[in-house]
């Protein structure tokens, strides 16, 4: 266990390892949800350790409009999916895009926000964004997401993108040249613009919406679950709540 884990033991809202608990077991007491932490600024570790970020803070809001804990399990974001199928976490909360696919494999709470796909790429290196002016060119995506199937589908069977486990592994092949461009959610690759090592870089093409909102996952049986998560965002939408938290994140409305 390294340092960042031993500080974060001490927090109200802990990153807990996998426990193969069942749900039922940890209702009124927990909710385990898993996140890949290393996605600025929807969730991501501060210098000092502590996991924050717009979903991190959307989330500890449902855990206590719940009445139970929040135990957020980091895991890379391709790897969430089988943990919540094989009960070793009860919920994702990572930016997960609801589409009919995914529908068939496990339940969905209604959105918390909605962000079309996009590409970015060099300024001094524009792209035509077409099947033809992609042909070649060195894509970064992130594995298991709806971005890669965009790329299959929209332009190419044929195309090959060069994978990454986090959007952080993608920028800095992208900063180091070892991309032409990469295709991701607009609103993380919106705060990558808006650093300093995003200055170099710029949208490329026109933002395509390819799912139906981002939403929490459930397992498919866990339906009591799922309408209480509802009726609890709802109640966040309605009462200022959410609009709070996004102000903290982004200067306009993501929902």
């Amino acid at each position: 266990m390294g340092p960042v884990w031993r500080r974060l033991a001490s927090l109200a809202c802990l990153i807990l390892p996998l426990l193969p608990t069942t749900f039922g077991a940890a209702w009124g007491e927990a909710l385990r949800i898993g996140t890949d932490a290393r996605y600025p600024p929807f969730t991501y570790f501060t210098p000092e350790g502590r996991l924050t970020g717009f979903e991190v803070d959307l989330g500890n809001q449902i855990c206590d409009n719940l009445g139970v804990a929040c135990q957020w399990v980091d895991l890379p974001f391709s790897r969430l999916m089988p943990a919540l199928r094989e009960g070793r976490i009860d919920a994702i909360m990572s930016s997960l895009s609801i589409t009919p696919e995914r529908r068939r494999l496990v339940a969905f709470s209604t959105k918390y926000y909605s962000t079309p796909i996009r590409f970015v790429v060099a300024r001094d290196a524009p792209v035509t964004i077409d099947a033809a002016g992609l042909a070649g060119r060195r894509i970064g995506a992130i594995i298991g997401t709806t971005h890669v199937d965009h790329l299959f589908h929209g332009f190419s069977h044929a195309m090959a993108p060069i994978l990454f486990e986090t959007q952080g592994e993608m920028i800095d092949a992208l900063i180091s040249g070892g991309l032409d461009l990469v295709l991701g959610d607009s609103l993380g690759l919106w705060h990558f613009l808006n650093t300093p090592r995003g200055a170099g870089f710029t949208w490329a093409g026109n933002p395509v919406y390819v799912d139906e909102g981002i939403g929490i996952a459930v397992r498919q049986e866990d339906t009591e679950l799922v309408e209480r998560i509802d009726r609890v965002i709802d109640k966040l939408l309605v009462n200022g709540t959410f609009l709070r938290i996004n102000a903290r994140y982004f200067p306009f409305n993501i929902y």
